[in-house]
């Protein structure tokens, strides 16, 4: 199921994307997933590459 899946968005993404017809996401949403570095508020790239996950 996982494969056919193009994107995990939050509710907060869902509601921007209905409004504006863009994907964006903010510090808060991105924090909480552990994906991101809260020094440089960026993905952090070294967790993204042992999920396999691209940008």
């Amino acid at each position: 199921m996982f494969a056919k899946i193009y994107k995990f968005i939050s509710i907060k993404e869902y509601g921007i994307y209905q409004l504006f017809s863009c994907y964006v996401v903010d510090d808060s949403i991105a924090s909480a997933t552990g994906l991101s570095n809260l020094e440089t508020l960026n993905w952090d790239v070294d967790v993204l590459g042992i999920l396999n996950i691209s940008t």
